[in-house]
């Protein structure tokens, strides 16, 4: 998760933030997948996928990352990289954000 401020001056603002879930941290079920992070830094955080059944192409996600050290202001479009191992699945911007006292919250159709 990166936003705009972070490839602005001054080094240091904004968010730029990877949190990694491993296989163990996943679970399939009908297709779909929730990954879920139970213990360390980041414990809390959880991310799921769908596939969209008008659309088995597509892909619906959404991710939930506790235990980081954002500072505020935050400002999109908030930039998205799903990855695989090393492998960039899905590159993108989210442009809907709103912003609130615990952190920012994003959407995309």
């Amino acid at each position: 998760m990166k936003d705009v401020l972070s490839g602005l001056p001054p080094p240091g603002d904004g968010a730029d933030v990877t949190v990694p879930f491993g296989a163990s941290d996943c679970v399939t079920s009908s297709g779909d997948m929730t990954c879920r992070l139970l213990s360390g830094q980041n414990r809390g955080s959880q991310a799921k996928f769908k596939r969209d059944p008008l659309a088995p192409e597509q892909v619906k996600y959404a991710f939930r990352l506790r235990g980081l050290d954002l500072t505020k202001p935050f400002f999109g479009p908030l930039r998205v990289i799903l990855t695989d191992d090393t492998v960039i699945h899905r590159p993108g911007k989210v442009t809907d954000c709103r912003l609130f006292p615990t952190g920012i919250k994003c959407r995309e159709f």
